[in-house]
């Protein structure tokens, strides 16, 4: 009787576990660009509306902070818009610190909202560390070595957190790849394998 209430209320305890982790993650996650976004917002409207709802409060620097996205948007699109980037970028670039992080911050937020892009579009897997290990790999990329070989740009993300990682520059017949979309690789990554397929197939 005490071994089954146990494992009655292990079972049950882990059931709650699993359902309420994701959960909590995701409202961290929102709670956080929320307060990146609206949460500086938030300060001015308080000062105008001293008795109103914090969800009131919340919405409106939500709804004037898209708003200033939009206009910000509307502006970098236009001709003067664009030429004053233009120019903030010249002086930007003449800064060798601000050159360097402005300048990669650029070229991966480019390299996601283009289209035509190759990053992240497909899982590998790569021997590393060592031969005979394998780990999963995003490919963001092609390039040449210095003998003129075709080879792939992989990011490795370490487990569970996947912003970090190692770029690894392989050669096209050292990567094998798979049948496994990049969602489905994001959450081996992040579950440490937890959540993955019973078998990876060659694509």
């Amino acid at each position: 009787m005490k071994r089954q209430m146990k494992h009655h209320l292990r079972k049950y305890l882990i059931a709650g576990i699993l359902f309420i982790l994701p959960v909590g993650i995701t409202l961290f996650f929102l709670r956080f660009l929320m307060r990146i976004s609206a949460g500086n917002i938030v300060k001015i409207t308080a000062q105008y509306w001293d008795h109103a709802h914090p969800f009131l409060s919340w919405g409106i620097s939500l709804a004037i902070f898209i708003l200033f996205l939009y206009g910000l948007g509307i502006f970098a699109t236009h001709i003067i818009g664009r030429r004053l980037i233009a120019f903030g970028e010249k002086i930007i670039m003449w800064v060798p610190l601000l050159k360097t992080i402005y300048g990669v911050s650029k070229q991966v937020v480019n390299a996601f909202i283009d289209p035509n892009r190759e990053a992240f579009k497909s899982v590998v897997l790569v021997e590393f560390p060592q031969p005979g290990v394998r780990v999963i790999g995003f490919i963001t990329g092609k390039i040449e070595d210095t003998q003129g070989q075709n080879c792939y740009k992989v990011f490795v993300p370490t487990s569970p957190n996947p912003t970090s990682g190692f770029f690894l520059i392989v050669r096209s017949d050292e990567i094998q790849h798979t049948n496994l979309s990049v969602e489905d690789g994001m959450k081996m990554i992040v579950s440490g394998g937890i959540v993955a397929p019973s078998t990876i197939q060659e694509a």
